[in-house]
């Protein structure tokens, strides 16, 4: 039964809450509504919260009513939050989901702290967990990305998640609990409901048994996640002094009588050190680590990485700086959201050519490629023309006003040689010829 499942997971891995007041996150669906039930059966001490981003009109606003008098039902307090999540994302250049995840969870870290609440529970189930490591493999993660969602991170704990939707569906339908129902959740609008209402149930059929299995798999993921934490740990200490990679420590940390073992040991343990920094070995030359030229640099969305001999040195890009101006296209495939939405990827049929996407031969440019504005010096090759000019010129030449110019984004070799006036023109140095052998994309998304 699974009220018995419940409290007995209770008692063995969050028996704090049995004796501490908390807040459970309510958002009216049947999740969060069977997770408070479940807490007020045990006569816990909880009160609900809810955030009304008013992004569905009336609807949103009977979701926070029926939280209200869900509240009032099981005899609890309740939070009610109402906020404009449009307006948020707009001002902050974010996603209206990144928006609402945002204003989620900054509000229930403060009233978790106001009112003294041990933590803030959500509902995420075993579902969840599976629909976050298919995400995450599908973007290549390392062991870290594919643990799925946490129990606990901070204040915000998840006790459901040794439990299926299904199984919270039947306990909600055979108690006659009342809900309600987000109908964005059934459209395939979002990579995430596309993920949980397309591929899963093929996954599903074809392996019946996926869900215990990849719940193993992830046990078994988090396990051997501590060893290779602890292992990480003890290297750092022996090869990196404050934002300084020692390469020469990193050979004798990895000591072994085999030469064919040390130096495949040697890179992988670099690149798990600097993982941190957003560095990915598949974005740079492969034997760039150890035998770069000393002088070079590599960078990625936070950090520049600089080859120093036999050292590398770590420095963060700060956002106050002209660094703040440059953003990397990092590996061969890609997307970035801001300053604009561009995206890119090796292909192997050419569409037409139109000003918002360019085909370049993939073995002529070097990652991370750099996308920046206007400076002085920067020549272009156009196409459809012979010879050289002067970006200023070019310009000019396009008519474009002074604001635009400013606002003109280039997209650039590493050495500054321009690829792509994007959306305008691009640089034939690049262009694919009869002899390209790899094709890459790049788009500009309005």
């Amino acid at each position: 039964m699974l009220e018995t499942r419940w409290a007995k997971h209770l008692e063995e891995s969050f028996d704090e809450l049995l004796d501490n007041p908390f807040i459970v996150a309510c958002s009216s669906g049947i999740d969060s509504v069977v997770l408070a039930h479940l807490c007020a059966r045990l006569k816990l001490d909880f009160s609900l919260a809810h955030v009304n981003f008013q992004l569905r009109g009336k609807e949103s606003d009977l979701d926070a009513e029926f939280v209200r008098e869900l509240a009032k039902k099981l005899g609890i307090n309740a939070h009610i939050y109402t906020c404009d999540a449009n307006t948020y994302a707009l001002e902050h250049k974010v996603s209206i989901q990144v928006a609402a995840r945002e204003i989620r969870y900054r509000w229930f870290q403060e009233i978790a702290n106001e009112s003294g609440a041990l933590a803030v529970l959500t509902a995420h189930h075993l579902d969840d967990s599976i629909e976050n490591f298919a995400l995450q493999s599908a973007r290549g993660s390392g062991i870290r990305g594919l643990l799925g969602v946490p129990p606990k991170r901070g204040v915000f704990w998840r006790p459901l998640l040794p439990f299926e939707k299904s199984e919270l569906q039947l306990w909600a339908e055979s108690n006659q609990l009342m809900w309600r129902e987000d109908q964005s959740n059934a459209k395939s609008d979002y990579t995430r409901n596309k993920v949980r209402n397309e591929l899963l149930p093929v996954w599903y059929t074809l392996f019946p048994e996926t869900k215990s299995n990849l719940a193993k798999t992830q046990h078994n993921l988090r396990e051997d996640s501590v060893l290779l934490d602890a292992y990480l740990t003890l290297a750092k200490t022996h090869c990196m002094e404050e934002n300084q990679l020692d390469l020469a420590a990193v050979y004798r940390f990895v000591s072994t009588d085999s030469s064919d073992t040390k130096y495949p040991l040697a890179k992988t343990l670099v690149h798990a050190l600097l993982r941190p920094y957003g560095y990915d070995p598949s974005a740079v030359s492969k034997n760039w680590i150890f035998n770069g030229q000393s002088g070079s640099r590599v960078h990625t969305n936070s950090h520049i990485i600089h080859k120093n001999r036999n050292s590398l040195l770590i420095q963060r890009i700060d956002p106050s700086t002209e660094e703040s101006e440059f953003y990397y296209l990092v590996g061969p495939q890609g997307s970035l959201s801001e300053p604009i939405s561009l995206e890119w990827s090796t292909v192997d049929t050419i569409a037409s050519e139109e000003n918002h996407r360019i085909y370049i031969d993939k073995d002529l440019v070097e990652f991370p490629l750099i996308l920046r504005k206007r400076k002085t010096g920067d020549t272009l090759y156009p196409t459809g023309m012979n010879g050289s000019k002067n970006l200023h010129k070019f310009y000019k030449d396009q008519k474009f006003s002074t604001l635009m110019k400013n606002e003109q984004w280039l997209l650039c070799q590493a050495d500054g040689s321009i690829i792509w006036v994007v959306g305008v023109r691009q640089d034939r140095r690049w262009m694919i010829q009869q002899t390209t052998k790899q094709i890459l994309c790049v788009q500009l998304n309005s």
